[in-house]
């Protein structure tokens, strides 16, 4: 199989969409000899933060000399993203002949055949046994009790990151009902980790802790010293010493907080990460597509033209909107920002706008290339609704080109954010590396 056959075919079983549950995953991998059994895990679930936290764990994992795995997803440009050794991606050739493997298993399941997300997470349990990964750090789709990455056995450590109201149709409309379904990871004999912050979920988390007997940590945020980010990066004071990410935010800290808190849990359970190995860690990530800098504003002289500074962020729900939205507030107090939005269409655009648009100089809507996501004129139409104003662009690099051609008009150093859906990535990066 060549790795554009591959790709076609992960793409035309896209149409099956999500399917929560576990009996087609358990029924798959067991045709693949459960490969998952092999192997150590710290399983992530949570609404907000997933992504950063696994990044920064995998990559000090990776500095302490474990092989380490990392499952993620969506992928922002290629789907080999998703799954990586040691921060490698898994190579196009691996990959077509791992789906190889699984293409004709999933196809005899006609009754009940597999979604996407399951092919791929089963490719991906099927590299890491294959390699002998030390432990891999797991981040889970959709939910938790019935995500596909469920069937493993009892994590080193599970993880609950920001809950948030967020695939309320699948996971429940409150926030204990939410942290009910994620915290279904956490099985005896492992330990568990949430990010707190919200009362109604903790409730939830230590009540599934209690159920199965296992220990729960919540990190005291208040300990946090000194924080300090901007467009560089963000650092902060932690149990002595200072430390530093490449990532920006009071978010992002809190993240990193999350991080350093379960290497002290993995050393407790004999994992061998000393600080030297974590500051490098920490120091080291790169996650892109969160708060990422994609320009730097320059001021006009004699010499240079003025330009605006770029930001794109992932934010795509409330909570998220909101983290980006303060994260701006900091950096660029004093201004408003010209955004390039597009959206799913099964997210809360209400809250969403709510928290955009008080700080909107204007917003450029875009279709992101998704088969979920919100008609470009749809979301300018509830923009202007809102009573901010609106211009539908053909594409994202419509968009990317008419938010910059203002900004630049406006020389008052209002930067061009992208921002609503982690699918429009790819599109705005490819903007800037002309």
């Amino acid at each position: 199989m060549t790795y554009d056959s591959a790709i076609q075919y992960i793409r035309s079983v896209q149409a099956r969409g999500s399917k929560p549950g576990l009996s087609r995953m358990r029924r798959l991998m067991e045709m693949l000899g459960n490969p998952q059994k092999q192997l150590r895990y710290v399983h992530v679930v949570g609404t907000n933060g997933k992504g950063s936290f696994c990044c920064m764990l995998s990559n000090i994992l990776r500095c302490a000399g474990y092989k380490t795995g990392l499952f993620t997803s969506p992928h922002m440009i290629k789907i080999n993203e998703r799954m990586k050794i040691d921060g490698v991606d898994i190579s196009d050739e691996e990959l077509s002949e791992l789906l190889e493997i699984v293409i004709p298993k999933a196809e005899s399941m006609q009754d009940d055949l597999p979604t996407e997300f399951e092919i791929m997470t089963a490719i991906g349990f099927m590299f890491f046994a294959k390699h002998k990964v030390s432990i891999v750090v797991l981040e889970a789709g959709l939910g938790g009790a019935l995500d596909s990455t469920n069937i493993i056995d009892a994590p080193e450590l599970a993880v609950v990151t920001n809950i948030g109201l967020d695939h309320v149709a699948y996971l429940g409309n409150t926030f204990e009902q939410i942290a009910a379904t994620k915290a279904m990871v956490i099985k005896p004999g492992c330990q568990a980790l949430f990010y707190g912050q919200n009362t109604e979920a903790q409730v939830a988390i230590q009540s599934r802790c209690d159920e199965v007997d296992v220990k729960l940590t919540v990190p005291d945020y208040t300990r946090i010293t000194q924080p300090k980010w901007d467009q560089n990066g963000s650092s902060f004071v932690w149990s002595g010493p200072r430390w530093h990410i490449s990532l920006i935010g009071m978010h992002q800290i809190y993240n990193a907080v999350m991080v350093l808190e379960a290497c002290r849990i993995l050393r407790g359970r004999g994992w061998k990460i000393d600080m030297d190995t974590m500051d490098q860690g920490l120091r080291e990530t790169y996650w892109p597509g969160r708060f990422e800098v994609l320009q730097r504003g320059q001021e006009a002289t004699e010499t240079t033209e003025y330009r605006p500074a770029v930001i794109t962020d992932g934010g795509h729900n409330p909570q998220g909107v909101a983290a980006t939205v303060r994260t701006l507030q900091e950096i660029y107090p004093d201004n408003k920002y010209v955004y390039v939005m597009g959206v799913m269409a099964d997210k809360d655009v209400t809250d969403i706008l709510n928290t955009m648009l008080p700080h909107a100089a204007k917003v450029f809507t875009v279709r992101p290339h998704n088969t979920r996501s919100m008609d470009a004129e749809e979301l300018a139409d509830k923009i202007r609704a809102w009573g901010a104003e609106a211009i539908v662009c053909d594409s994202v690099a419509d968009g990317v080109a008419k938010a910059m051609e203002y900004a630049t008009s406006l020389a008052d150093n209002s930067p061009v954010v992208a921002i609503g859906s982690l699918y429009m990535y790819c599109d705005v990066k490819a903007c800037f590396n002309k």
